[in-house]
C-alpha cells in the first residue's frame, strides 16, 4: 500500500467524522502560507518527513480547512509506542501540534479541533508559538503552562549590533583579533554536534549520522543554513538556522570548549544576525529560554522575552496514566 494512499484514506476517514463545513487536506511541499506564521517551518513537509525519518515517527501533518480556508495547521507526528498513543513533541521541535493560520476562527473550531485530536490521541502534549490565539486552548480544556523563548523582531533586526551587551563586544573584537572566520557549509559538522553533550558527559540526544540526513534534506530544500566559526583552519563552533518565509529559528548549535576564550561563539552569533538582517526575516526566534547559561547568551545580544505555552490533554485512561508517568520522568 502506497504512503500516498494510505494518506488519502486517512484524509477520508477524518473528513467523514468532521462536520460539513470542515474538512482536512495535504500541507504542499511549495505551499509557503505556513512560512507567514510563528512556528510554520515545524509543519513544512520538508522538515516533517526528514524528521519521521531520523526519529521513527508516524502520522501526518495536515490543514484543517473550513470552508475551503486553511484555519490551522496540525503536526501529529508520534513515536511508535506499545498500548498508548501519544502525540508529545518530539526532539527539536520547538513548536508542535497546532498552528493557527487565522485570528478569526469559526466558532466550531474548538470543537472540531477537539474530536480530530482525541480520535488520533490517547494523549497530546503540544507546544505553542507565542502568538497563538490561547482562547482555543481552554476552549478544548487543554491544561497550559508557561515558558520562554527569547527572539528579535523587526526593530530589533534594524538596529542589530548596537544592543549587544559591552562583553560580547569585546569578545567579538577578540575573535577578530585572533582571526576567527565564519563561512557557511553545507553539512553538519558531527563532532561539534557531539561535543555539546560529551563535554557535560551526555549522550547526544540523536545521532549524528542520522541528524546529518536530516540536516541534508533540509539544505537541500533551502529551508537550513549551517554557520561554521574556525581558527585557524580549525572548526570550533557552528549553529543551524532553520529560515522559511517570515521566520528564522536558531535551531542546532555545537562548540569546542576548548576555543570558548576566544569569542568564537560571539562572533558567529554575529555574522549569522548580519546574514538574517539582509535576508529580510521578521523575526528570529533564537529558541529556548529554559537553561540559564543559554538564556544569558541569547539575552546578550538584545533578544527580548516572548511567552509561549505548552499543553497537555488526556482523552481516556490511558493517556491519564501517561500523563503521570510523564510527569514523573520529567519532574514538571
Amino acid at each position: 500500500m502506497s504512503s500516498s494512499w494510505n494518506r488519502a484514506g486517512l484524509q477520508a476517514q477524518a473528513n467523514s467524522r468532521l462536520s460539513n463545513s470542515m474538512e482536512v487536506s495535504d500541507i504542499s511541499v511549495d505551499d509557503s502560507l505556513t512560512g507567514r506564521i510563528w512556528g510554520g517551518v515545524f509543519f513544512h513537509p520538508r522538515f516533517t518527513v526528514g524528521a519521521k525519518k531520523c526519529l521513527n515517527l508516524t502520522g501526518e501533518t495536515v490543514f484543517l480547512r473550513h470552508k475551503g480556508s486553511p484555519v490551522c495547521a496540525l503536526n501529529l507526528l508520534r513515536h511508535r509506542r506499545p498500548f498508548i498513543r501519544s502525540a508529545t513533541i518530539p526532539l527539536l521541535f520547538q513548536y508542535y501540534g497546532v498552528i493557527s493560520i487565522t485570528r478569526d476562527f469559526p466558532a466550531e473550531l474548538p470543537s472540531e479541533l477537539n474530536s480530530f485530536i482525541k480520535n488520533e490521541c490517547d494523549i497530546a502534549i503540544f507546544s505553542f508559538p507565542p502568538d497563538f490565539p490561547v482562547e482555543i486552548l481552554s476552549a478544548i480544556n487543554m491544561r497550559t503552562r508557561e515558558y520562554i523563548t527569547l527572539a528579535l523582531n523587526e526593530d530589533d533586526l534594524r538596529v542589530w549590533g548596537q544592543n549587544f551587551r559591552d562583553d560580547v563586544k569585546n569578545k567579538i573584537r577578540k575573535a577578530e583579533r585572533e582571526s576567527v572566520e565564519i563561512g557557511g557549509i553545507d553539512v553538519l559538522p558531527e563532532k561539534l554536534w557531539e561535543q555539546a553533550y560529551t563535554r557535560k558527559n551526555l549522550k547526544p540526544p540523536i545521532a549524528a549520522s542520522r541528524l546529518r540526513e536530516w540536516c541534508a534534506s533540509l539544505i537541500a530544500g533551502s529551508l537550513l543554513k549551517i554557520y561554521i566559526a574556525s581558527k585557524d583552519g580549525h572548526p570550533v563552533a557552528f549553529r543551524g538556522e532553520l529560515i522559511f518565509g517570515d521566520y528564522a529559528y536558531d535551531w542546532i548549535a555545537g562548540s569546542d570548549p576548548q576555543y570558548h576564550n576566544t569569542g568564537a561563539n560571539q562572533l558567529l552569533m554575529a555574522e549569522i544576525g548580519s546574514s538574517i538582517v539582509k535576508s529580510g526575516i521578521k523575526k528570529w526566534d533564537l529558541v529556548g529560554g529554559q537553561i540559564r547559561t543559554i538564556y544569558d547568551f541569547k539575552k546578550s545580544f538584545g533578544a527580548r522575552e516572548y511567552t509561549y505555552y505548552q499543553g497537555i490533554i488526556c482523552f481516556n485512561v490511558r493517556g491519564k496514566l501517561y500523563s503521570i508517568l510523564h510527569k514523573i520522568r520529567h519532574g514538571d
